[in-house]
């Protein structure tokens, strides 16, 4: 995949281009590459160009010395648009991928054609993030990785789809562990709620029923907050609900972005 020289370090990315259509860009969660939306894509390329990127320390962007700040990361965001010279996006981010979200359509909304916030938050406290890093310190990624997938998918899923979540395990596994700690030492500073009035973008909030990481109150704040938006709960899935329940996830999508689209 190629690189992008980026306020210092290299960006991994990948651009689907379908003739000169909108570009979705779609910002993954800690410790997953862009590879986490591959089950999104046919239900994409035949409307729009598809650019994806991972973050520093993930998959074969630059691992800085950690921390990181969210603004960090949102700058890295805006820096690779400017090198592939793109203007606007609509922005789709889960997780971690919705934090930048939310700051990149606060401080950048002529460039936010819509914006997709997927399991995610304006807030979570710092130390749960101390837990989580602390982990990785003692642990390694194996000891992430566990935590993760109990988080990430159902029980009943992990039962029924091992192949899927052992992907994701993978993913977890691969991930620099200066890279995790560095993102999520960006997550301590995520106090967002005060900018989401602020956003301009019509914007989607899509959440698991069942995610225990930002679970659905959560969401709700994202959509009382935010004037123009509105929440999608899906149901039988936890963090990773774009995996979990991938036709209910693009149906939302697609529909949201078919409606905002020229």
């Amino acid at each position: 995949m190629p690189l992008a020289e980026v306020n210092g370090v290299r960006i991994e990315y990948r651009m689907d281009v379908s003739a000169d259509l909108p570009v979705v860009l779609l910002s993954n969660s800690l410790s997953t590459t862009f590879q986490m939306w591959d089950g999104q894509m046919e239900a994409l390329v035949d409307r729009f160009s598809v650019l994806r990127w991972n973050k520093r320390g993930h998959g074969a962007s630059s691992a800085p010395p950690p921390p990181y700040t969210l603004r960090q990361l949102t700058e890295d965001v805006r820096g690779l648009l400017s090198v592939l010279d793109i203007d606007r996006v609509h922005f789709v981010g889960l997780s971690t991928g919705g934090a930048i979200g939310q700051l990149f359509a606060a401080t950048y909304p002529e460039m936010t054609r819509t914006l997709t916030l997927c399991d995610t938050s304006s807030y979570v406290p710092p130390e749960v993030w101390d837990s989580r890093i602390a982990n990785a310190r003692a642990n390694g990624m194996e000891g992430v990785a566990d935590a993760s997938m109990e988080r990430w998918f159902t029980p009943e899923f992990r039962r029924r789809e091992p192949r899927i979540v052992e992907r994701f395990r993978q993913m977890v596994l691969e991930t620099d562990i200066d890279g995790y700690i560095g993102c999520a030492s960006s997550l301590k500073q995520r106090m967002l709620k005060p900018l989401l009035k602020t956003i301009e973008a019509p914007t989607h909030v899509i959440v698991g029923a069942e995610d225990p990481s930002t679970p659905v109150s959560h969401s709700e704040i994202l959509h009382r907050e935010i004037p123009n938006s509105e929440l999608t709960i899906i149901p039988d899935a936890a963090h990773i609900s774009n995996a979990a329940q991938p036709e209910a996830f693009n149906r939302a999508l697609r529909t949201f972005l078919d409606r905002n689209s020229p």
